[in-house]
C-alpha cells in the first residue's frame, strides 16, 4: 500500500527571513523568483562525500525545501547533508552530493532566487523509480518525488518548477538491465512531465564515474538522452574522482562533487535560462585533464577556485573561449593567457582573472 504524506500546504515563509523580507526581492515578489528544482537519483545524488567547511555556509538566495514544508536557507550541516530531508532516504546520516554546488553557480548565473527538492535514495534502480511500481523493494520512490515536489510549490505562491536532475545508472549498468534503461526513462520522464503539468519540463542526467571501466553500460544510454527525450540533456563525469579508488569505489569524492554540481548548473542555465557559459576552462591535469571547472568574467581567488572543485594551486591546464582571456596573478607580477595551454607555465598565482579582450 503507498504512504499517505500529509505536508502543510500554504503560504510559508521562507526560514530566517520576514514575509516582508520574503515578499520584496529585488523590487520583485519572491512569488515571481523562486525558481524549483527536484533532484533525484541513487547515491551519487544523495552524496557519500565528507563534507567540507566550504561547504556549510549558508547560499544566499537557495533555499533547501526541508521536513516542516517549509524553505530554508540551503547549506550542508556539519553531519548531515541536502539529501537530509528526503522522505526515501536509507539512513538518517546524509553526506555531501551536487546539490550544493549546484544551486550555488545556478543562482551565480542567473541572479535568482534558487529552490531545491533533493529527494534520492542510494542503491536504486531506474525501474524502482517508476510511476505505480508496487514490486520488490517498493519505496514510493516516485510518488515521494511528485509529492515532495507538488507541496514545494504550493507553499510559495508562483513558484514553477525549472528542471529536473537525475543522478543514477549504477545499479543498472548490468549487462541484463542497461539494454532497458531507456526505455525506463523515457517513461519516468513522461509520467514526471504528465504530473506536474507541463510536457517541457527540462531533464538533465548525470554519466556515472569512469574509473577501471565503471559505466561502460549504462552511460551511452545516458548519452542517449539528448536525441531520445526531448527538452533533456546531460552532464559528464569525465576527470572525476572516486572516493576510494583502491576499492573501486563507485561513489564521487569531495571535489569531484562540487565539479559535479557546477557541471549540472552549466547544462541548466543553458536548457533553461537560455545563458551560455564561457569564459575558460581550468583543468586539475595537464593536457586537459582530471576535474575542470568552467570559469565566466570574474576574479577567483584560492576560496572562490576550491570551491568550485578545481583548487588555485591544482590547475595544470586551460583551455580560454574565444573573445576572452584568463590573467595569472602573482606577488610579483601577471601572466595573461589568451589561448589553450595544455601546461599551466605561469608560477603561482594569488588569484585569476577572466576578462574579455
Amino acid at each position: 500500500m503507498k504512504r499517505h504524506i500529509n505536508y502543510l500546504l500554504g503560504f510559508v515563509c521562507i526560514v530566517g527571513l520576514s514575509c516582508a523580507q520574503v515578499r520584496n526581492v529585488t523590487g520583485r515578489s519572491a512569488a515571481n523568483t523562486l525558481d524549483v528544482f527536484l533532484l533525484i537519483g541513487q547515491s551519487n545524488m544523495v552524496g557519500v562525500a565528507p563534507i567540507g567547511d566550504l561547504d556549510t555556509i549558508s547560499l544566499k538566495d537557495v533555499y533547501l525545501f526541508n521536513d516542516k514544508a517549509q524553505w530554508e536557507p540551503a547549506r550542508n550541516l556539519s553531519w548531515n547533508g541536502m539529501n537530509r530531508y528526503s522522505t526515501v532516504k536509507r539512513r538518517p546520516i546524509q553526506l555531501f552530493g551536487p546539490a550544493y554546488s549546484f544551486g550555488r553557480k545556478l543562482s551565480d548565473y542567473t541572479d535568482r532566487k534558487i529552490g531545491l527538492v533533493v529527494n534520492a535514495r542510494g542503491a536504486t534502480r531506474v525501474e524502482w523509480w517508476q510511476k505505480g511500481y508496487s514490486g520488490d523493494r517498493d519505496f514510493d520512490l516516485y510518488e515521494e518525488a511528485v509529492a515532495r515536489t507538488k507541496a514545494a510549490l504550493a507553499s510559495q505562491p508562483g513558484a514553477r518548477l525549472k528542471g529536473i536532475l537525475w543522478h543514477q545508472g549504477e545499479a543498472d549498468n548490468a549487462e541484463t538491465r542497461s539494454p532497458f534503461y531507456m526505455e525506463r526513462l523515457q517513461a519516468l520522464v513522461n509520467d514526471l512531465r504528465k504530473d506536474f503539468g507541463d510536457p517541457h519540463i527540462p531533464f538533465i542526467a548525470g554519466e556515472v564515474g569512469k574509473w577501471n571501466n565503471r559505466g561502460l553500460r549504462v552511460n551511452p544510454q545516458i548519452h542517449k538522452i539528448k536525441k531520445e527525450i526531448p527538452y533533456a540533456d546531460w552532464v559528464s563525469s569525465d576527470g572525476l574522482t572516486s572516493i576510494n579508488l583502491a576499492k573501486n569505489d563507485p561513489h564521487f569524492d569531495n571535489y569531484s562533487q562540487r565539479v559535479l554540481g557546477g557541471r549540472y548548473a552549466d547544462k541548466v542555465v543553458q536548457l533553461v535560462y537560455k545563458i551560455h557559459p564561457e569564459g575558460a576552462i581550468v583543468f586539475s591535469e595537464t593536457n586537459y585533464g582530471g576535474r575542470s571547472v568552467q570559469l565566466v568574467k570574474g576574479s577567483y581567488d584560492a576560496t572562490a577556485l576550491e570551491i568550485l572543485g578545481v583548487p588555485l594551486d591544482e590547475i595544470s591546464s586551460l583551455k580560454v573561449n574565444r573573445g576572452y582571456k584568463l590573467i595569472a596573478i602573482t606577488p610579483h607580477d601577471t601572466q595573461e593567457f589568451s589561448k589553450d595551454n595544455s601546461k599551466w607555465m605561469g608560477a603561482s598565482p594569488i588569484r585569476i582573472e577572466v576578462k574579455r579582450k
